[in-house]
């Protein structure tokens, strides 16, 4: 869901060739990557060695890229 309102957003900025929009892009998708971290976090410390062994197999954001 994160990706894709990422992804609505850098289309949204390039059809409004906007700074300001591109700022908002920019910020949105820091905002979403620290929560995903803390999420991360919190479900490390709730289902343990599990979910630490299904985020050394699975890509965070894009699927075989990071």
């Amino acid at each position: 869901m994160y990706l894709g309102h990422i992804i609505f957003l850098i289309g949204l900025t390039l059809t409004l060739k906007s700074w300001l929009a591109a700022l908002i892009t920019i910020s949105v998708a820091l905002w979403f990557h620290a929560r995903v971290l803390g999420d991360e976090k919190k479900l490390v410390e709730r289902l343990g060695q599990p979910y630490v062994n299904y985020l050394t197999s699975v890509k965070r954001w894009i699927p075989g890229l990071f």
